[in-house]
């Protein structure tokens, strides 16, 4: 889902290397802690 965001905008700003680098990294941080929540967030409720 974060992808279907972050590709359309990838695509307008391809060339600027450091907004590129942004976009990347925030996705990729953003996917970590959504996944590391689905797996912490359970065991502390049970």
């Amino acid at each position: 889902v974060l992808y279907v965001i972050s590709a359309p905008i990838w695509l307008i700003f391809s060339d600027q290397e450091n907004t590129t680098f942004e976009l990347v990294s925030l996705a990729i941080v953003l996917c970590s802690f959504l996944s590391m929540g689905l797996i912490i967030i359970p065991e502390e409720i049970l």
